[in-house]
């Protein structure tokens, strides 16, 4: 009857350890899931420097399959990484990480992210944002301004003059003039 006390508490612990690894395994499964459809841009760089997850949206971003990122050192993916991540704030938890925005070539093309970087135990998780877009709809925005600002200078020159002109007061002017 002991025996069998101590054979079905046996079984007991072994039956909730399974049930606990099952529901991590559970988790991680839908971890996993979830980074492979979130839009913004996810890498995990261990504390040697290698890139160990890539997720879907880095490789739509930055052109460089997971394939090619995972397993090799992120310097040789991303070529400026020694300069970027001296500029990319790392935070201890979630909340604490500031946005940064850099501008980094990959594969030849220039794009601007927005970098979050968080340290835990497995390294540093980066994520990132494209905002090449915006960057380059705000600069369009700048030279459209700075064009119209130009082009009606010009012509305001002109009657600025002018009216300046009909202010004087030492010069009598007829009313056909002035009109």
């Amino acid at each position: 009857a002991v025996r069998n006390a101590r054979l079905q508490r046996e079984r007991s612990r072994l039956a909730a350890a399974e049930a606990a690894a099952s529901a991590r395994a559970a988790e991680r499964e839908q971890a996993a899931r979830v980074l492979e459809v979130v839009a913004d841009g996810i890498f995990l760089v261990d504390h040697n420097g290698t890139v160990v997850l890539w997720n879907h949206a880095a490789e739509v971003i930055t052109g460089v399959g997971g394939d090619a990122a995972r397993g090799r050192a992120i310097a040789d993916v991303i070529s400026d990484w020694e300069l970027l991540a001296k500029r990319i704030p790392v935070a201890e938890e979630a909340a604490g990480a500031p946005p940064e925005t850099l501008p980094i070539n990959v594969n030849g093309r220039q794009l601007w992210l927005s970098f979050v970087a968080v340290r835990n135990a497995d390294g540093i998780v980066f994520a990132f944002r494209d905002l090449t877009g915006e960057r380059r709809l705000d600069e369009e925005k700048r030279d459209l301004i700075a064009t119209m600002s130009h082009e009606l200078r010009t012509p305001l020159a002109a009657i600025y003059g002018a009216a300046q002109t009909l202010l004087r007061t030492d010069v009598d002017f007829r009313t056909d003039q002035v009109r």
